[in-house]
């Protein structure tokens, strides 16, 4: 299985705050479309102005 840190060299993320576990790839539908899903736990809880920056 992958690490967490395989997951993010994987997505090229660069935010150390985001931990991928085992298993966090799932399949399914959205919009009548299949999909790959990947979960992750954030290591803090994001504030309305973390938002902002999107």
């Amino acid at each position: 299985m992958p690490t967490s840190n395989d997951m993010q060299n994987v997505l090229d993320i660069q935010d150390k705050n985001m931990i991928f576990e085992d298993n966090c790839v799932s399949y399914g539908i959205h919009k009548q479309k299949k999909c790959k899903f990947i979960d992750c736990t954030l290591t803090y809880i994001p504030t309305v102005k973390d938002s902002i920056k999107l």
